[in-house]
């Protein structure tokens, strides 16, 4: 049994070696199949276009960095400037999305939002169908469609948890302290009142408002 532990520690340092040098040689393949699609297929046009699209009928203008700035997604490949050409266009040139225009639109002034954000405002939230399931099911869909579920969805597709950080207020349960004092506060209570909290020992004390904040977000 040692003498093939020794045996494999031994031969472990060439492995590493060779696969690393594997792993070199596939980089530098995949580098020169990047070069060669651009020299084919370069980027035309800038991040700055005024794409015009036909939603189901109906007429839309979006910047190019709007639709392309969730990395990976069809709409990224779709308008990168390389296929144009090849996508399917109206007889007034517009490109064509076959799609309903009550589910694109909200994900495109998603994207427009998203593409404005700044540090000092809160993040676009998605466009919220819990009103209608099956609109929500089907924007759902075709989100997957286009490979855009983590970008619009980074903490994953459920208005559940929108919906609770949207609440406009909790519903706070009351909690009895030893003194029969009724309380239906928020853990800053603990410092804001420090009479209604025992005072016995500091041991006493942490323990109470462990408990008190367990309650609250049970």
């Amino acid at each position: 049994m040692d003498d093939s532990l020794d045996t494999t520690l031994q031969k472990s340092p060439a492995l590493f070696k060779h696969r690393e040098t594997l792993m070199k040689k596939q980089e530098k393949a995949l580098v020169r199949l990047q070069t060669n699609l651009d020299e084919r297929l370069p980027e035309m046009g800038t991040k700055d276009d005024v794409i015009r699209l036909n939603v189901g009928g109906t007429s839309q203008s979006v910047l190019r960095r709007t639709l392309t700035q969730i990395d990976g997604s069809l709409l990224e490949a779709m308008f990168s400037g390389r296929w144009d050409e090849g996508l399917s266009k109206t007889e007034e040139g517009e490109y064509f999305i076959d799609q309903p225009i009550e589910l694109f639109l909200p994900l495109i002034n998603f994207l427009r939002a998203l593409a404005t954000k700044t540090s000092l405002v809160a993040p676009p939230t998605p466009p919220d169908f819990s009103n209608d399931r099956t609109k929500q099911r089907d924007f759902h869909r075709m989100v997957e469609y286009y490979g855009m579920s983590l970008g619009v969805y980074p903490f994953g597709p459920t208005t559940l948890i929108h919906r609770r950080i949207q609440a406009p207020a909790r519903r706070l349960r009351s909690i009895r302290t030893t003194k029969s004092i009724r309380f239906s506060l928020h853990p800053i209570a603990c410092f804001r009142y420090p009479k209604a909290i025992p005072t016995r020992s500091n041991h006493s004390r942490s323990s109470w408002v462990l408990t008190l904040q367990r309650r609250l977000a049970g």
